[in-house]
């Protein structure tokens, strides 16, 4: 099974989700139409990243709720695995049946992950899709990320989990993760069935019209940016100066992963769209200012003036898009 990673460089989603976008877009279905809500008020990005000190991957994006994947005709399944007993004697049914199933558990025994094996008690989706009989045991095949040291996450690969592992990943669920999509204690599977493209369009357009009406954001966050970097006293409250930097980059990495799938929508529902070469540049100043943080991060030497000037630039730029995109509301979005 060959899965294209949508989210290479896990700028935005959370792994389950980049798994199910993956996942879907292999069914030719219009999955870029559940990114339609991508586009983040960054100081919700702000107060969730940065105030609560989390990584990018535990931020609770508000892409792909059930609901949104029942327009595209999809709808899902979900199994208990209150105890490994029944993972294994259900998991192989799932899978003859040419199910692909998705399953959380404990990223801490995953040996293939070097990121976190032994090394984080963090929650983490995998989705498994064959099994083989062997004389030492049963092991069961996933597509995951690639963190082997030399590749940082941006595509799948297939990797064989053992029985032991596999029991020992779904009975430790992880003590650190937030999980806003379906069910952390199920197995979840998909059905087809009920497809709906033709309609999945304007059902979409709809949602994004009410989204739109609901959204503002004033992107007091780039004036922040430059003050955090310069406050010795904010930067002590954390662990160490590296934990600071890696929260920045976390913050600013996911406001370029939000503006860059909403992007995709756009693309998807109106290619000639003048928002999107407006959209682009956008992404870039923010680029520019986790360019100029991170450069901070290790150098130890601050460039005031010319991270006050990108942070301004992406303020001004987001403030451009926005504005552009309210007075268009849909027509602009939508051909």
């Amino acid at each position: 099974m060959d899965i294209v990673k949508i989210d290479k460089f896990d700028q935005y989603l959370n792994c389950r989700k980049n798994q199910i976008f993956s996942y879907l877009a292999t069914k030719n279905l219009p999955v870029d139409l559940l990114l339609y809500n991508a586009y983040e008020n960054s100081d919700d990005v702000y107060q969730n990243v940065f105030e609560k000190r989390i990584h990018r991957y535990l931020y609770l994006e508000k892409t792909l709720p059930e609901a949104d994947l029942n327009l595209l005709g999809v709808s899902t399944f979900m199994y208990p695995t209150s105890s490994f007993d029944i993972v294994d004697e259900l998991l192989p049914r799932l899978i003859d049946s040419h199910q692909v199933v998705f399953l959380y558990g404990a990223a801490w025994y995953l040996d293939y992950k070097q990121n976190t094996y032994h090394k984080i008690e963090i929650v983490h989706s995998i989705p498994a899709f064959a099994y083989q009989e062997k004389p030492e045991g049963r092991t069961y095949t996933i597509f995951d990320d690639v963190f082997d040291g030399v590749q940082r996450g941006q595509e799948f690969m297939h990797y064989d989990i053992s029985h032991k592992v596999m029991k020992e990943y779904i009975e430790n669920q992880g003590t650190e993760g937030g999980v806003n999509v379906l069910a952390k204690d199920r197995m979840t599977i998909f059905d087809f069935s009920t497809l709906k493209e033709k309609e999945a369009k304007e059902a979409f357009q709809a949602k994004y019209a009410n989204w739109l009406d609901n959204f503002n954001d004033d992107f007091a966050v780039y004036s922040k940016i430059p003050q955090l970097l310069q406050d010795e006293s904010i930067i002590q409250s954390f662990a160490d100066a590296e934990a600071f930097h890696e929260i920045v980059f976390h913050l600013l990495s996911t406001l370029v992963g939000s503006r860059n799938h909403f992007l995709r929508f756009i693309q998807y529902t109106n290619p000639s769209s003048e928002l999107i070469p407006v959209l682009q540049e956008t992404v870039a100043a923010i680029e520019a200012v986790r360019f100029v943080a991170n450069k901070f991060r290790f150098s130890g030497k601050l460039d005031v003036k010319r991270i006050t000037d990108k942070a301004n630039a992406a303020k001004a730029k987001e403030t451009e898009f926005l504005e552009l995109l309210n007075k268009h509301k849909y027509a602009s979005v939508f051909a």
